[in-house]
């Protein structure tokens, strides 16, 4: 989110979160391996209102490539960002929720896909 951030080694709000198995599959339609699934802390306003600044991300990391229109974390010169992908007719763009940021396009050969991000959780107050 944002302009990209270059991990700290613990950058995470949450380290760890059990959620019971009916719950995951009732959310995914699956139940994945264990270590698949990874919490990222979003930072930033690009992708508000979709993630806000804080939101604990949980991410399936054995996506590894652009596997339709979605979410995804991404690297782009090495920082880590969380962005929609779409492909277009003239290739594939880095799209952010909050319209203050610009989409662009990304050259496939650029593009270094994590995981795809499938879960949010917001920690705000209320």
């Amino acid at each position: 989110m944002g302009a990209g951030v270059a991990n700290s080694d613990y950058p995470e709000v949450i380290r760890t979160v059990d959620v019971a198995e009916w719950e995951i599959r009732k959310k995914l339609g699956f139940l994945p391996a264990p270590g698949r699934m990874r919490l990222i802390t979003g930072r930033g306003p690009s992708m508000r209102p979709k993630i806000e600044d804080g939101d604990v991300v949980m991410i399936d990391t054995s996506v590894t490539w652009f596997d339709g229109d979605d979410y995804y974390l991404i690297s782009v010169d090495g920082e880590a960002q969380i962005k929609m992908l779409q492909k277009r007719v003239d290739g594939i763009y880095v799209v952010s929720s909050n319209p203050d940021f610009r989409e662009w396009r990304i050259a496939t050969d650029d593009l270094v896909v994590c995981g795809k991000a499938l879960i949010g959780m917001g920690l705000r107050r209320l």
